[in-house]
């Protein structure tokens, strides 16, 4: 028996002490879609930190999985709150985060396009712009 396991919900925690500040967090596909869930109605009510607090954990959990494009969901609403936020750097850095998880994740392409557009970086706007058009005409 494994030390620190802890039955939550309808799946398994995993919390493993690797010493005083470091963890390794193991869930459920159903507990990480909860989370974005969670994450995303937050976000919608424009509770923002506490929207990012359950995109964190979605976040986490998923960094420890093998990459699984339907979770780009998770990067892309944190992006949202930090973009709400006017945190434009992390919400750029999410938003490439879920397109490198889901590379024809188009919304997040555009929305990144925009960002990059709002803080004067227009090449990069461009090139994701370009890239939209490129993947939507393979479709």
């Amino acid at each position: 028996m494994i030390s620190g396991s802890f039955r939550l919900g309808v799946g398994l925690l995993c919390i493993f002490s690797l010493g005083v500040e470091t963890a390794v967090f193991c869930a459920t596909e159903e507990e990480i879609t909860d989370f974005i869930d969670r994450g995303n109605n937050y976000l919608l009510r424009g509770q923002l930190d506490l929207a990012i607090q359950q995109l964190d954990q979605a976040v986490s959990a998923i960094r420890q999985q093998k990459p699984n494009p339907k979770f780009a969901a998770a990067f892309y609403y944190r992006a949202c709150a930090y973009e709400a936020k006017n945190d434009f750097k992390q919400s750029i850095e999410d938003l490439t985060e879920a397109i490198a998880l889901n590379p024809n994740y188009l919304i997040a392409r555009y929305r990144r396009g925009d960002l990059y557009q709002k803080i004067g970086q227009l090449d990069d706007a461009l090139s994701d712009y370009l890239e939209i058009v490129a993947i939507d005409s393979k479709q």
